[in-house]
């Protein structure tokens, strides 16, 4: 990083741009605790996700800048080894909060599939038996029926097991009927599921601030700024770091988003699969951020 600072210090305007936008990439794609908390929010979505990336990414940067305005501020007198040691501690556990909140959701999801199987097998046996079902029993054999949805329309319809289960076409975000309000009513208070619309964008903002407050290790990414000695290209630089970094968490989020929003199309049974896969991803890079701070060789694996 110093030989960037010093070969930064009498740059050009484009040079500064150029480095602030590689830096900007590098620091999301080398990050896994950008990437496993992104895949958790868009699992099982589309391209629309890139949404949620870009929040995300927003919301880093806003944390980030104000972090290093802090450092900055006290004369660059914080030691950022020690002060980074607790942060990085802080991600692994929202690493780990994130995935755990995912993971009981699509667990969830689980259950009532595994549920609606065992409707479906009784079904089945009672039409080969010919075992005449009351018109009030809870196994009489279901029609598909629309569901009519907040924003976008989504339909059930019958599979090769069986049974009717509702899909959402148009997005796969979840969305709350009835939704309580907050702020006097003024604003839709967040909902404990982790994919409904506005919980998940909120989400990413917010855990976005949190990682660029706690990711000391971003700092260092902005830092070279402060060798410019210049108003104008020490902004500049910063500028284009950040849009690069919330321009590349956008694509990640998409381009996730629609490969297993396409896979959870093909199988009922993909789409809690997946979602349980992302979030298990989440609680283990969580785990192992933990366990690399607590041993000190976070830098080592990671650096």
């Amino acid at each position: 990083m110093g030989q960037i600072d010093e070969s930064l210090a009498n740059a050009s305007l484009w040079t500064v741009i150029g480095t602030g936008l590689l830096l900007g990439i590098v620091h999301v794609i080398t990050g896994p605790d950008h990437l496993s908390a992104l895949i958790v929010l868009s699992a099982g979505s589309s391209w629309r996700s890139c949404q949620l990336g870009m929040r995300w990414g927003l919301g880093h940067s806003t944390g980030l800048i104000l972090v290093t305005a802090i450092f900055l501020a006290v004369d660059q007198n914080i030691n950022l080894d020690d002060v980074g040691q607790y942060c990085d501690f802080i991600i692994g556990l929202l690493m780990m909060g994130l995935g755990l909140w995912g993971f009981r959701y699509y667990w969830k999801i689980r259950k009532d599939y595994k549920e609606k199987q065992v409707v479906a097998e009784i079904q089945r046996i009672q039409i080969q038996t010919d075992v005449p079902v009351s018109p009030h029993s809870p196994y009489q054999l279901e029609t598909p029926q629309p569901v009519a949805m907040e924003n976008g329309y989504a339909h059930a319809h019958g599979h090769a097991h069986g049974h009717p289960l509702p899909y959402v076409h148009k997005e796969s975000f979840d969305e709350t009927i009835v939704t309580k309000k907050c702020c006097f009513g003024m604003c839709n208070a967040p909902s404990s599921d982790i994919k409904n619309k506005h919980t998940a964008h909120w989400t990413a903002f917010a855990y976005g601030i949190a990682h660029g407050l706690a990711g000391t290790g971003g700092v260092l990414g902005v830092l070279p700024a402060v060798v410019l000695n210049e108003w104008g290209r020490s902004s500049a630089y910063i500028l284009s770091f950040c849009i690069a970094s919330i321009f590349i968490m956008g694509l990640f989020a998409a381009v996730y988003g629609e490969v297993t929003g396409r896979l959870v199309k093909v199988s009922d049974r993909l789409l809690y699969r997946v979602g349980l896969f992302s979030a298990s991803v989440s609680i283990a890079v969580g785990v192992l951020w933990i366990i690399l701070v607590s041993t000190g060789t976070l830098d080592v694996v990671f650096g």
